[in-house]
């Protein structure tokens, strides 16, 4: 799926994530899952992970962090950024 050098934005987002307050964990939740799944697509690119429905979910919790996280925000958009360069 995605080349490793995606995995740097990836890593951001899960920093961020785990910087954010306990309180936030049940919004977080569904950023972790989306993290968790493009880091196995990365480590496994011939599994064929669906990119259509990550960059979907992406762009939904883009919506979602991007008034109360600005810097969450961020890297989701640096990481939809990265795949789009790539083709995917």
């Amino acid at each position: 799926m995605a080349p490793k050098r995606l995995k740097p934005h990836v890593d951001q987002i899960q920093n961020i994530i785990q910087a954010m307050d306990a309180a936030d964990e049940c919004t977080t939740g569904e950023l972790k899952a989306i993290a968790e799944e493009l880091n196995l697509a990365i480590a496994n690119p011939n599994q064929g992970t669906p990119v259509d429905t990550i960059i979907d979910q992406l762009e939904q919790e883009l919506i979602k962090f991007s008034d109360k996280h600005p810097a969450l925000a961020e890297a989701i958009q640096q990481l939809l950024d990265g795949l789009k360069n790539i083709g995917v």
